[in-house]
């Protein structure tokens, strides 16, 4: 239960962190904005889709338990 709360916490704040890095990594590259911010989204998105993926593969077995 424990590591679910943790997950999600770190998966929300994580995200938009790292949507916000990407964003101004990219912003001096691309001169549009909204472009900049669909191409930040969308890189941190995948990437927290696949630490989804690893997280729950990981602790499958805690999970299973707690349902």
């Amino acid at each position: 239960m424990i590591y679910l709360l943790l997950f999600l916490l770190v998966y929300l704040f994580g995200n938009t962190l790292l949507s916000v890095l990407i964003y101004y990594s990219i912003k001096k590259k691309i001169e549009q904005k909204l472009l900049a911010w669909s191409y930040s989204i969308s890189i941190s998105l995948g990437i927290s889709f696949i630490v989804t993926i690893i997280f729950i593969t990981y602790y499958m077995k805690d999970l299973v338990s707690y349902f």
